[in-house]
């Protein structure tokens, strides 16, 4: 009986830790580029307008980052560029310790000026387009 209620005084505790240790987890972002025919996109080339995202790897299409930021909300800027095919710019927004993954698709075309524009401007602000 001891033992038991010493093992219920103690439970809180425990779910406090486990919940506190899984918010620390950095949220992680994966995904595919492809064109509309659903083929990877091997010669993308991605940039990560915020500062707050680390260990990006890109290769062959597929890529992957985490945000620098533990325990936090985390948002993010990215461009998909490649030649031949239009740009996106995508903005997205991560909780702690969530895992996401998407396939973008690009669409053969032109960047139009305006396009280059909001893009070099993004690069500037790291990623906050001014209203």
């Amino acid at each position: 009986m001891t033992r038991y209620r010493n093992f219920l005084l103690l439970l809180p505790f425990f779910i406090c830790c486990f919940s506190m240790m899984s918010a620390q987890q950095p949220a992680y972002f994966s995904g595919r580029v492809e064109n509309t025919k659903g083929k990877l996109i091997k010669n993308v080339r991605i940039e990560v307008l915020t500062k707050n995202a680390s260990r990006l790897k890109v290769m062959d299409g597929i890529f992957s980052f985490e945000f620098a930021d533990k325990g936090i909300p985390s948002a993010v800027t990215i461009a998909y560029l490649a030649n031949g095919y239009k740009m996106q710019i995508l903005f997205y927004e991560f909780a702690p310790g969530q895992l996401a993954q998407n396939i973008i698709v690009l669409t053969r075309g032109k960047d139009s000026e305006i396009q280059m524009e909001n893009l070099k401007i993004l690069r500037i602000t790291e990623g906050v387009l001014p209203k």
